[in-house]
C-alpha cells in the first residue's frame, strides 16, 4: 500500500466532517497499455493518468490538498470526484478534453493518486494496477527533462520558465479552473 497515506479530516461548509486518505504512486508497464477498463473499476476519488502530467510529488500533494478543501466547500469541477481530479491534474475545463489528454488509452508510465474514503480503496486500486501488468515505480512522479518539455508545450508555458516554478504555475492554473466554469 502507499506509504504516503495519512488520514485527513476537514469540516465541510455544511458542518459535516469529511474524511479522506490522500495517496500517490506510479506504475510502469512494459508496453503501452489501455487502462480504460482498469480505471472504470476504481472507486470514486481515485484516478490514473500519464505520469507526464505530474510535476513532482509535491505537485500531486498540493493538488490533493486543494481538492479536499474545494470539496469541503462543495466546489466541484465535475460531479464525479475522479473526473474532478483528472480535470485538475490536466488543467482542462472540459471533461472530454481531460479524459483525452490523460493518456489512459495508451501509456507506459502512469500516475495513480486520489482522495480515497477508505484505506481499502487505495489497496484495491493499486492491486488493479499490478494485476494489469504495472510495476510500482514512484520515481516516475519526479520532474525530469522530458516532463519539463511536455508540460511547457502542453500548458503553453514560456520556454524561459524556470523548472522549479513549473509545479507552482500548474497549481495556480488548476486553481483557476474553478472560476472559469
Amino acid at each position: 500500500m502507499s506509504d504516503n497515506c495519512s488520514k485527513i479530516e476537514i469540516q465541510s461548509a455544511r458542518s459535516k466532517i469529511l474524511t479522506f486518505y490522500p495517496f500517490r504512486s506510479a506504475y510502469h508497464f512494459s508496453r503501452e497499455t489501455d487502462l480504460r477498463n482498469v480505471v472504470s473499476q476504481f472507486p470514486e476519488g481515485v484516478v490514473a493518468c500519464s505520469s507526464s502530467f505530474v510535476a513532482g510529488k509535491e505537485h500531486v500533494d498540493s493538488l490533493l490538498d486543494h481538492s479536499a478543501e474545494s470539496w469541503a466547500r462543495y466546489t466541484f469541477l465535475a460531479h464525479n470526484r475522479s473526473i474532478d481530479l483528472l480535470m485538475r491534474i490536466t488543467c482542462q475545463r472540459q471533461i472530454s478534453k481531460a479524459v483525452d489528454a490523460s493518456g489512459i488509452r495508451s501509456s507506459r508510465d502512469v500516475a495513480l493518486f486520489g482522495l480515497a474514503n477508505e484505506v481499502s480503496q487505495i489497496s484495491f486500486a493499486e492491486s488493479l494496477m499490478k494485476r494489469s501488468g504495472g510495476s510500482r515505480h514512484d520515481s516516475l512522479l519526479e520532474l525530469d527533462a522530458k516532463k519539463i518539455r511536455f508540460l511547457k508545450e502542453f500548458h503553453s508555458l514560456p520556454i524561459w520558465v524556470e523548472t522549479e516554478r513549473i509545479p507552482q504555475l500548474l497549481q495556480e492554473k488548476s486553481a483557476i479552473l474553478v472560476f472559469s466554469k
